[in-house]
């Protein structure tokens, strides 16, 4: 190829920035029981109305039955392996039946998947004994991510993607934990975090209410703090936001690219079906990372 096809390329590549409409990629991750498979696919029908695929790895799919309208949008398939979701996002691209429809996939949990994949490498290589993953395993692991998220970015299938994760703390000696982040190794994590518009952590408070049924109060941290790790790339935002708020924010982003002037409010009809409400403030002592 000649520098003047390289040009033709470049310049049917060149498109302004006020005018391109992303598809959103991001990860979800918290504590066990605090809804994320739900906000992932409240998130994802706020983003699209066509068909959402949530590719499960521990009948995640379950939870989604409370919310009837929110399930009805929602079609679940089992976690096979890496290469299963590339044939998955092959599908989506070139339109194939049953997946002709899809807006949105939703690959929950990936912490889960991260380490069913290193397991498959392990067992593969017959020269470890151990019992365990050692080093090599884990490199292949890393490797084989890289090669997913490759995949998906040359491929870019015209479909949102949310991610959803356990978290992981990072302890001092005395037991305190210092670091919250997603239960991924931080080689692994980096790769697939370098380019989401969002990494959020998930949390929620509970108390019982006059009935004896639980209370949730749930807060997304969506900007870094010295304790816990999370990014936005969606301007606009508090360190912690109501799930709602956020999902009213990621819609309006996607759709109109343009500054914020002032905070915007939650349409009536975002969330109707879908329980996640209330902010909780970030704890005093957990300073904001600024970045140079």
């Amino acid at each position: 190829m000649n520098h003047k096809q390289r040009l033709a390329e470049l310049t049917a590549d060149l498109t302004m920035v006020t005018e391109g409409i992303p598809q959103f990629k991001g990860m979800i991750y918290g504590p066990k029981g605090v809804g994320k498979t739900v906000f992932a696919a409240g998130l994802a029908s706020a983003l699209t109305d066509k068909d959402i695929i949530h590719v499960d790895t521990s009948e995640g799919w379950v939870s989604l039955r409370n919310h009837p309208k929110l399930a009805a949008q929602v079609k679940t398939v089992r976690y096979r392996g890496y290469e299963y979701l590339e044939t998955l996002i092959q599908a989506i691209k070139h339109g194939i039946a049953p997946f002709d429809n899809v807006g949105a996939m939703i690959w929950d949990e990936m912490s889960k998947m991260v380490a069913r994949d290193t397991e498959f490498v392990y067992k593969m290589r017959e020269a470890n004994k151990a019992g365990v993953p050692e080093w090599p395993d884990y490199h292949k692991a890393l490797q084989r991510v890289k090669e997913l998220s490759h995949f998906l970015y040359n491929e870019n299938p015209d479909v949102h993607l949310i991610m959803t994760s356990h978290e992981k703390d990072k302890k001092n000696q005395q037991g305190a934990t210092i670091f919250t982040y997603p239960s991924i190794s931080p080689s692994i994590n980096e790769e697939l975090g370098g380019d989401l518009h969002l990494v959020g952590r998930l949390t929620a408070k509970t108390k019982k209410g006059s009935d004896g049924n639980a209370i949730y109060t749930r807060s997304l941290q969506v900007h870094p703090t010295a304790m816990v790790e999370a990014k936005t790339r969606i301007g606009g935002l508090p360190i912690s936001v109501e799930p709602v708020h956020f999902i009213n924010r990621a819609v309006e982003w996607l759709s109109v690219p343009e500054s914020v002037e002032e905070e915007p409010t939650v349409p009536a009809e975002i969330g109707v079906d879908i329980d996640l409400s209330s902010l909780a403030d970030t704890d005093a002592d957990d300073e904001p990372v600024f970045q140079a």
